[in-house]
């Protein structure tokens, strides 16, 4: 992505990748507030929901409510304002849980 005035290009090819290894609190669900992407000029890029995709929670949990990612505010506390998804218990029965990706592909 990238271009003048947070303009978006679908040309870029360029994958990121975000690992999610843990969160505060909830051991069942995770969530997020804010996702924002720079340009080299470290102005925010307007990312469009369709290039978003999460992997690895329950059911893939949360796939509906991505925008809310690109959309949200910053130290939203509200679950109304938050992305959020239902993680999986780790497989070993330790505390936590496996962790998942989310993905922006453009």
């Amino acid at each position: 992505g990238g271009g003048n005035g947070g303009a978006y290009t679908a040309s870029s090819g360029m994958v990121v990748r975000l690992r999610i290894c843990s969160n505060w609190g909830d051991g069942r669900q995770s969530g997020l507030s804010l996702l924002e992407v720079l340009d080299a000029s470290s102005e925010v890029l307007r990312v469009p929901p369709a290039v978003l995709s999460v992997h690895g929670t329950q059911g893939e949990s949360g796939s509906s409510t991505l925008s809310r990612l690109l959309e949200g505010a910053g130290r939203a506390t509200s679950t109304k304002l938050m992305w959020s998804a239902t993680v999986a218990a780790r497989s070993d029965g330790t505390p936590g849980f496996e962790p998942f990706e989310l993905v922006l592909r453009w």
